[in-house]
């Protein structure tokens, strides 16, 4: 009996408590995940199994860099709303890549993918207004956010370059900057000081994702369609110029 009770005292030692951020974000999680098949299982077009195994792929790997992200240095307590919203943003904009890489929808189904990623769009500042609310500002949520912008971009702007609204010059730097610039920094360590608030981009990447997704209605095209794919590369281009020029100087100094 005592050497039972012995091996029990240890077996409990030896199993860690769950971390009550990770079972929070485990429920967002499964929430969302349910959201996604729903929506993948009711869409009217057709969707490949590959499809349907590239959405859950993309989906599990998006959800385990956020909770590693948590786990690693996310200050509160509780995950709040807000981080729950980005999330959700997230799981939004790989629907939204399902059913464009599903093929080219019927005008009706088309505009209601242009009501969801502007209901993608509309959420962006939603997030950060309940974090400052609650009180659950954090460089994690900040960068959460990002990210999730940039995934989302990234879809909007391959499926312009697929209709042939815009050239890949404007898809490249619409959709790609974001990871251009990441992959800039793992060989260039001064690209990864970390950048002073400014409106300014957040201005641009409002323009930037404003633009993408008028270019998914059916209505958007010819030179009109172009020409807001440049304007809203062109300020891309002078944002991501503006902050490695500040960083340049951040290093001189």
């Amino acid at each position: 009996m005592a050497l039972l009770g012995t091996n029990s005292a240890a077996f409990r030692r030896s199993v860690r408590p769950v971390d009550p951020l990770a079972l929070q974000f485990a429920a967002v999680s499964a929430l969302h995940l349910g959201i996604l098949w729903g929506a993948m299982a009711l869409w009217p077009g057709e969707i490949a199994p590959a499809i349907w195994t590239a959405a859950l792929v993309a989906y599990g790997m998006g959800s385990g860099l956020a909770l590693a992200g948590i786990l690693r240095g996310y200050p509160h307590r509780v995950l709040g709303l807000c981080n729950a919203v980005t999330h959700l943003r997230a799981t939004l904009a790989v629907f939204l890549a399902v059913a464009l890489a599903a093929g080219s929808p019927p005008a009706p189904l088309a505009w209601g993918l242009v009501g969801r990623a502007a209901a993608i769009l509309s959420l962006d500042g939603v997030d950060g207004w309940l974090a400052r609310r609650r009180g659950l500002v954090s460089r994690f949520g900040a960068r959460f956010d990002v990210e999730t912008d940039a995934v989302f971009a990234l879809v909007l702007a391959a499926a312009a370059f697929a209709a042939g609204r815009i050239g890949w010059p404007e898809a490249a730097v619409l959709g790609g900057a974001r990871y251009v610039f990441l992959l800039a920094g793992l060989a260039l360590p001064w690209l990864r000081a970390p950048l002073t608030e400014r409106l300014r981009r957040k201005a641009i990447c409002v323009v930037q994702l404003s633009v993408l997704v008028a270019l998914l209605a059916p209505v958007a095209e010819g030179a009109a369609a172009r020409a807001a794919g440049i304007f809203a590369a062109l300020a891309v281009t002078a944002s991501f110029a503006v902050d490695i020029r500040a960083l340049w100087r951040l290093r001189r100094g």
